[in-house]
């Protein structure tokens, strides 16, 4: 006789709840990195941190605003909604678009200032916060 082997098999709920989690991560931990680069930024005066902060921050928007799809979307349809919640990813691509365009809008206009501008840039704060944002970000 054969054995059967037996098959562990993880059910959807278990999944979604896993990748809900794991978006809920990503969302924290890029948030902690934009705060401590927007304040590393403003203390050694770079903008190479600063943007890297709002890049970081439009993570953060990204990673949340894909949970909240993500949330939304699994919603079946009704009468109103007869593809159900399945097009609020497209609406959180957008945002997460308006949202890239505004950040680089900005920091244009912030680098052009400081073209016409130069100011004084503290290295050594500026050297010990994007190692730490770049670990950071090596980890996520």
């Amino acid at each position: 006789m054969s054995e059967k082997k037996r098959v562990r098999r993880r059910n959807s709920h278990q999944h979604h709840a896993v990748n809900e989690n794991n978006l809920l991560a990503a969302t924290f931990l890029n948030l902690v990195i934009t705060v401590v680069e927007i304040a590393g930024g403003l203390l050694s005066g770079s903008l190479a941190l600063l943007s890297d902060a709002l890049h970081n921050l439009s993570d953060t928007f990204a990673t949340f605003i894909a949970y909240l799809a993500t949330i939304i979307g699994r919603r079946e349809a009704n009468h109103k909604k007869t593809f159900g919640y399945k097009r609020m990813e497209i609406l959180a691509a957008l945002t997460n678009a308006v949202i890239l365009i505004v950040i680089s809008v900005f920091l244009m206009k912030e680098a052009w200032h400081r073209w016409q501008n130069p100011a004084p840039i503290n290295s050594m704060i500026m050297l010990v916060v994007g190692m730490i944002g770049l670990l950071a970000n090596l980890y996520a």
